[in-house]
């Protein structure tokens, strides 16, 4: 009988165990998305970063439904980021290389305006972030949306710059509208943005930079 009882401790003790480890995974899993995978959990490879940011590069990013013209802006504006952060900040597009990595980044062209990204995200413009919940500062997806995406045109924006999607892209990073028209997160397009702004440069690079 005393065997028994041994052999019951044993069982309730690793159930119990098992119940516990569960309950604090369960409780660093970002609200409303229960499907993003444990590696992405522990994974910030800039720990020194002050405020919210990304966790690692490069990002993985993926178009959605949009013409060909708006994929090639998308990606000409994921690539000037790339190229004034001097590769600080890196992009690579889901294709076969990387079939095995989730999406970070879902760029998403809708014919009709959508209210809001998903449930659970921060909006920031048409776009928004999703945190982890015991890591408020760290980013673990983001949303960026298009609207009245559906002639093989697209004239919004400037002609020989990406400006409208490094907007939309920055918005992924957590940077909000700035009042100043020069600015490339200023709110409307009123005038054409050939570059990101000084300080959003600085403050990628601080966060990103291998120095």
């Amino acid at each position: 009988m005393g065997k028994i009882t041994i052999g019951l401790s044993a069982i309730l003790a690793i159930i119990i165990i098992i119940f516990v480890i569960n309950s604090n995974f369960t409780n660093i899993i970002p609200e409303n998305n229960t499907s993003l995978a444990d590696k992405n959990l522990n994974l910030n490879s800039f720990p020194n970063a002050v405020g919210l940011h990304w966790g690692h590069m490069p990002l993985i990013y993926e178009i959605y439904n949009c013409t060909d013209y708006q994929a090639n802006r998308l990606i000409r504006g994921f690539a000037k980021i790339e190229n004034e952060t001097k590769g600080d900040v890196s992009f690579l597009r889901l294709n076969n290389s990387s079939q095995n990595k989730e999406v970070d980044i879902a760029v998403l062209c809708r014919k009709e305006y959508k209210s809001a990204p998903e449930p659970g995200y921060t909006v920031s413009g048409d776009s928004g972030y999703l945190t982890y919940v015991n890591y408020p500062n760290l980013i673990a997806k983001a949303e960026i949306n298009f609207y009245g995406i559906s002639s093989s045109t697209y004239s919004a924006g400037c002609t020989i710059y990406p400006d409208i999607e490094v907007h939309e892209i920055l918005h992924g990073f957590g940077y909000g509208h700035n009042e100043s028209t020069k600015s490339i997160m200023y709110p409307s397009h009123v005038m054409c943005a050939f570059k990101i702004d000084d300080n959003i440069i600085t403050d990628l690079k601080e966060k990103y930079g291998s120095s």
